[in-house]
């Protein structure tokens, strides 16, 4: 995750929240346990822990909470999407072109088409594909 941050935090083409506390994720996780989703994986929560959303170039990671009307709240949008599985897959950011989400089942990360859906990406680590999502 550090060639990620230090790609983010050098560059003045994104937006990003503040990180969150170790606590802070882990509330978040009961409020998905409650919801039926998959938790929040754990190189996620390292992310977190330094950006608590990442928005630029029309792609985000979603926040937890988030502080401003800039990001959206991954709960929120795992809601509105309403993925099939949802115990074992978690949406965590979008493009115009695609869904970055987690596949609990099978550990890894995917990017998946927004129109029809077919997996175009996949990565057993989350900095390889938020680095495709946000084009770094």
């Amino acid at each position: 995750m550090k060639k990620l941050a230090e790609i983010l935090a050098g560059s003045g083409d994104f937006d990003y929240g503040g990180g969150l506390e170790k606590k802070e994720i882990i509330l978040y996780n009961r409020r998905l346990d409650e919801a039926g989703f998959a938790r929040i994986p754990a190189d996620f929560a390292v992310l977190l822990e330094q950006f608590n959303g990442i928005y630029g170039d029309g792609a985000e990671i979603y926040a937890l909470n988030p502080p401003t009307a800039m990001f959206n709240d991954l709960l929120r949008k795992n809601f509105e999407f309403d993925l099939p599985d949802k115990q074992d897959i978690l949406l965590i950011g979008e493009s115009e072109d695609f869904l970055l989400f987690y596949n609990r089942a099978e550990n890894l990360y995917a990017l998946a088409d927004r129109e029809d859906g077919i997996v175009e990406f996949e990565s057993s680590g989350l900095e390889e594909a938020a680095a495709a999502l946000l084009k770094v």
